[in-house]
């Protein structure tokens, strides 16, 4: 009987292994998730991203597919075969344990040391100092310094030299440079279409429908950049409406309700609790939706003097006064959050009301982020607080990885104590 099957990516290597399936008889429909449009001359795609476990799985559930494989890393590493099996779906794969060896470069290090297996001789840090006072002791060259966890075949650096060694842990410990370059890159790309979109969406889009009505309905004189105005104000408001439909989004704005709730709470002279944040509003005057809309209304205006006939001249005197609408609409922010009377009443109602998008009720556990993230701002207001940095963190996460695999290596023990 055929089998369904599931191939978990969306890259050359999951292409090629959707080609080597279907040469087998046994393989009948097959889908890749989220797979691109090469993929999609071999089998059917759907968009799901390969990180997303839980949606995914359910996925695997609701389609019945017989089979799936995880070629991807980051899946791997969070747990997806572990997750398909308890869902009772055979998957190709390793389990999260065993993907750690490929995840964790100091977890393998630590494991092949442990077991006798032959590897370079090697040591783990998260102080950059201790790095160099290891290297310059050692005095060997070339030496390699790498980027613990997944970063897409690079954070590895081959150093001939003290300075280069230098470099790179300046690139891999102070600049960030790896160990997160999935994330870099996603934010690069997301940053650049996001550029893009809100150009073609608030600047490019408004101009060119102007232009349309003028040139094939009515004459609109000076009122052309009033209609504009309004016509970036309906497609940012739609756009919101339409992304806060995502449950991705939905859980940001619970996230910013209770930064909103928790700013109150700390205003109003309250102690930070999740039982006094809860009482608090999630509509507050110096939230950046009300900035953006500010920012909107300040630019109708500044665009109504700017009545050049020619679209990509007044587009371009639009960029060019921009700072100028954010200046200005940042210090009526700032004064409206400090002042209460008709004028900011009445310019700020827009901005409340887009909040009813913008912000949810958050649960507690999010309204204990809240208050973790004002008391990490206000370090002087809280002397006591513990802030969580990324060295302590790191610290953290290392003496945690190396306690789970110390509890595995004494469970392996046993059981191979028990066999023998």
């Amino acid at each position: 009987m055929s089998k369904k099957i599931l191939v978990v990516g969306g890259g050359g290597r999951e292409h090629a292994i959707i080609k080597a399936l279907k040469k087998s008889p046994d393989c009948g429909e097959i889908w890749c998730a989220p797979g691109n449009g090469g993929i999609r001359y071999d089998a059917k795609c759907k968009n799901i991203k390969a990180t997303d476990v839980e949606t995914m799985v359910g996925f695997a559930v609701e389609e019945k597919f017989d089979y799936v494989v995880v070629a991807q890393d980051d899946p791997l590493a969070l747990g997806m075969v572990d997750e398909l099996a308890k869902a009772g779906i055979p998957a190709f794969g390793p389990d999260k344990a065993a993907a750690r060896i490929e995840a964790s470069k100091v977890f393998s290090k630590n494991l092949m040391k442990k077991y006798g297996i032959p590897t370079a001789k090697y040591e783990t840090f998260d102080d950059p100092a201790k790095v160099m006072a290891y290297i310059k002791a050692e005095g060997k060259y070339p030496v390699v310094i790498k980027a613990d966890g997944l970063a897409l075949g690079k954070g590895v650096l081959i150093c001939e030299n003290e300075q280069q060694a230098a470099d790179g842990v300046k690139e891999i410990m102070l600049d960030k440079k790896f160990g997160k370059s999935i994330m870099a890159v996603a934010s690069l790309i997301g940053t650049v279409l996001g550029v893009a979109l809100a150009l073609l969406l608030f600047i490019w889009l408004p101009a060119l429908l102007v232009r349309g009505i003028e040139k094939y309905i009515v004459p609109l004189g000076w009122t052309k950049s009033v209609i504009e105005g309004l016509v970036k104000i309906g497609i940012f408001v739609a756009y919101i409406a339409l992304v806060s439909l995502m449950p991705e989004i939905k859980r940001v704005f619970m996230y910013h309700g209770a930064e909103h709730k928790t700013i109150f709470c700390y205003e109003n002279g309250l102690d930070l609790t999740v039982e006094n944040v809860r009482k608090q509003k999630r509509f507050h005057p110096r939230c950046g939706t009300s900035f953006i809309f500010v920012i909107m209304i300040l630019s109708i205006l500044a665009g109504s003097v700017i009545t050049w006939d020619t679209m990509w001249i007044r587009v371009l005197l639009k960029l060019v006064s921009l700072p100028l609408v954010v200046g200005v609409g940042y210090e009526y922010i700032m004064y409206a959050g400090k002042h209460e009377n008709t004028l900011t009443r009445i310019l700020s109602a827009p901005g409340l009301w887009l909040q009813h998008i913008t912000t949810r009720e958050p649960d507690d556990s999010m309204i204990e982020v809240g208050i973790a993230s004002v008391k990490a701002s206000l370090v002087k207001e809280f002397p006591d607080y513990d802030v969580p940095t990324e060295e302590k963190v790191a610290a953290a996460k290392k003496a945690k990885a190396e306690k789970e695999a110390e509890a595995e290596s004494s469970g392996n023990d046993g059981g191979n104590s028990e066999n023998n």
